[in-house]
């Protein structure tokens, strides 16, 4: 779950986020996947006010839990509205 949110989060703001991570990632240990989960709400939070994803698209329950369905509905609507994101700030695949 880790590695699909970091990557999903990234493709929004390739350096800001990537930077937030940066003392959380690769989370190894129970500490940094707690620090993980505490960025990865807060970036989610920040998309959601920015109006980039739904307030209830990926919660705290979800980052918690991390298992079900819900965790990859949550990741599939994320995955959405990264490549809507992405084709709206450059419409060419290519490049």
């Amino acid at each position: 779950m880790a590695l699909l949110v970091h990557t999903l989060f990234c493709l929004f703001d390739d350096t800001n986020y990537r930077q937030q991570f940066s003392s959380c990632w690769f989370p190894y240990s129970t500490i940094e996947m707690r620090e993980f989960k505490q960025i990865a709400e807060k970036i989610a939070m920040e998309l959601s006010n920015k109006g980039k994803i739904g307030a209830t698209d990926i919660t705290r329950a979800t980052l918690e839990t991390a298992s079900g369905i819900r965790v990859w509905a949550s990741l599939r609507t994320i995955s959405d509205c990264a490549l809507v994101d992405r084709l709206m700030k450059k419409p060419s695949l290519m490049g």
